[in-house]
């Protein structure tokens, strides 16, 4: 267990719009830019992972005269047709914005959609446009009611002044919850010590995001499915810190407790609020921290 005590940053105005579910989905067709409205404090080169800051690879299949089988996570939104808004097709793995649709096709070639059962794999049938087409789920940053106190059961505001968030890590297992086994016995203690305090405790969900694959399995596109997992969590740190950021304007104590890629959670959380939120004190505990060794020599990871 390591433990780090972060010094304090400037600040700046920030705001992040409450009234939305999830942050909008907006392809611009420009690479560079998170198409999520998400403010990148790092600038560094994901090398091989560029995709997974625009969501999360489920399969690929190369073009032919028949229907092409593409399978996708039980953790994907319903409904199972082509008025999905959960997946979206790509015609390139390392600009992916140039080709941004979702899964539809003329009556005479209507995909067919296969539901998953269970824990299984779902799977969507249908002609390919391109040579080759990478299937992705989007990314799930979610705004309302995300950020649950465990001891009042609602969100929290600008009331909020002490808050730890419990972060889980890389979801190898695609688990709808991943604080049911030993990190959820480590919450329910938080909350349990810090009952009759004035300290909020959150457990962060972003279990469909870190749904990156096992690695005992072949991964199709690269084979490294935990620093997917990485990559992807950086990215949602920058929300977690927005969401912080804003539901909070007055925070002053914020504690991560981040296991495994959630690490990378919690450290562009951090990040962000010693930017825009000098006034707070923050302090990091790393729970078996992942550190990337697959990845561009050059990357922060």
């Amino acid at each position: 267990m390591v433990c780090c005590i972060l010094p304090l940053a400037f600040s700046s105005s920030f705001s992040l719009d409450l009234t939305q579910d999830y942050r909008p989905f907006s392809p611009s067709g420009v690479t560079d830019t998170n198409p999520y409205g998400l403010v990148d404090l790092d600038h560094f080169d994901p090398g091989d992972f560029t995709h997974c800051r625009w969501g999360v690879y489920q399969d690929q299949a190369e073009a032919s005269h028949v229907k092409r089988e593409l399978k996708f996570s039980h953790l994907t939104a319903e409904p199972f047709s082509y008025r999905n808004k959960d997946l979206f097709i790509s015609s390139s793995i390392d600009y992916i914005l140039r080709l941004a649709l979702p899964i539809e096709a003329p009556s005479s070639t209507e995909a067919v959609w296969s539901e998953p059962d269970g824990e299984n794999d779902g799977n969507v049938k249908y002609y390919l446009r391109e040579e080759t087409e990478y299937l992705f789920r989007k990314l799930h940053f979610k705004i309302k009611d995300t950020l649950i106190d465990k001891h009042t059961g609602q969100s929290l505001n600008d009331h909020s002044r002490k808050i730890i968030i419990i972060i889980h890590g890389w979801n190898a297992s695609s688990s709808s919850n991943q604080f049911e086994g030993s990190l959820g016995i480590l919450s329910s203690w938080v909350e349990r010590v810090t009952e009759g305090s004035d300290w909020s405790v959150v457990d962060y969900h972003w279990e469909k995001d870190a749904d990156t694959g096992n690695s005992k399995v072949d991964h199709l596109l690269h084979g490294y499915n935990t620093p997917e997992a990485a990559e992807i969590g950086h990215t949602h740190g920058q929300h977690l810190g927005e969401l912080i950021s804003t539901l909070c304007p007055y925070v002053k104590k914020v504690h991560f407790i981040a296991h495994s890629a959630g690490s990378w959670v919690a450290r562009s959380a951090t990040k962000h609020l010693l930017k825009f939120r000098d006034n707070a004190s923050l302090q990091v505990t790393f729970l078996d921290p992942f550190i990337p060794n697959k990845i561009n020599a050059s990357s922060t990871l």
